[in-house]
């Protein structure tokens, strides 16, 4: 009993060490996030940055005022981008934004996320669609 208490409460002490989640400023962020913010981004209005330090990974997450929230990997690649209202077409992949506009031409793009051996957009209309890493569509992801 006294070897499990004593193990529940390393393994607690660990997480906690581990998992940090660190709010700063703006000009904290890596430049390559602050260009990739300013150059796709520049009418919103940012509200929290955050550095997520969980182990040996490091993202960064950037909220905005009208919802709109970026997640970062450690090199500054942004991984997934969410929001009420139509994103950019700068921030989506050309060959994804063209199948889009071909086959569902009355929706826009409302979050994309990149995966490891993916890409997956959500429209306006709830449809997930699923695409590999070149942009070439795969399915409707239910």
């Amino acid at each position: 009993m006294k070897k499990s208490l004593l193990l529940s409460l390393l393994l607690v002490m660990v997480w906690s060490i581990q998992a940090r989640d660190r709010v700063v400023s703006f000009t904290e962020l890596p430049a390559q996030i602050q260009q990739y913010i300013q150059q796709h981004f520049a009418n919103h209005t940012t509200v929290k940055s955050e550095i997520d330090q969980d182990g040996m990974n490091q993202k960064y997450e950037v909220k905005f005022q009208d919802g709109l929230k970026i997640e970062f990997d450690k090199n500054g690649n942004p991984r997934e981008i969410n929001s009420h209202q139509a994103l950019p077409t700068s921030v989506i992949p050309k060959a994804i934004s063209n199948y889009v506009n071909t086959h569902y031409n009355a929706q826009y793009i409302k979050e994309w996320s990149l995966k490891k051996y993916s890409q997956q957009v959500e429209l306006s209309n709830g449809v997930e669609l699923k695409f590999d890493l070149k942009g070439n569509f795969l399915k409707i992801d239910r």
